[in-house]
């Protein structure tokens, strides 16, 4: 049987900056409820600093 934990879901767009910005944009979490509306609160789950993965 599956569930939610059994499906992945995958999206990819290109954007037209260097990956360092994009990456400045995204790690930026303060700016984050600007282009996601729907964040009401976020909790760090870990110590340290982001990092893919």
């Amino acid at each position: 049987m599956s569930g939610p934990a059994d499906r992945e879901l995958r999206a990819e767009t290109e954007v037209a900056a260097p990956p360092e910005r994009v990456w400045a944009l995204l790690t930026d979490l303060s700016n984050l409820p600007d282009w996601s509306p729907e964040l009401v609160r976020m909790v760090p789950l870990k110590r340290g600093g982001l990092r893919v993965g």
